[in-house]
């Protein structure tokens, strides 16, 4: 299984065509097509229309989204850090209480 770092939504690797052998960083910023969709940048002739009077509303619930998505994406790898900084902290305390027992 793999989880959307967008909506945190968990979707099983066949019905998303995500091999289970790709490299574990890959995974851990994996997007859904539906946030993929949230967080692409507009094209031209897009950005023109999402400008108008009328769906400017629109652009900024994109935005607010996209804002939303990136603070998850940061907060997850800022956690991932700290839990890799932990483990090792947890070796070295386990190799010194190890040095002492000998």
């Amino acid at each position: 299984m793999v989880e959307c770092t967008g909506c945190e939504k968990w979707c099983c690797y066949e019905c998303v065509n995500v091999n289970s052998s790709d490299d574990v960083a890959a995974k851990e910023s994996w997007m859904c097509s539906s946030c993929e969709a949230a967080t692409r940048v507009p094209q031209p002739a897009q950005f023109h229309e999402t400008t108008c009077s009328k769906k400017s509303s629109s652009l900024s619930r994109s935005k607010k989204r996209s804002s939303v998505i990136s603070s998850r994406i940061e907060m997850r790898m800022q956690l991932i850090e700290e839990g890799r900084e932990l483990l090792r902290k947890e070796r070295e305390l386990a190799k010194e209480a190890r040095q002492l027992l000998d």
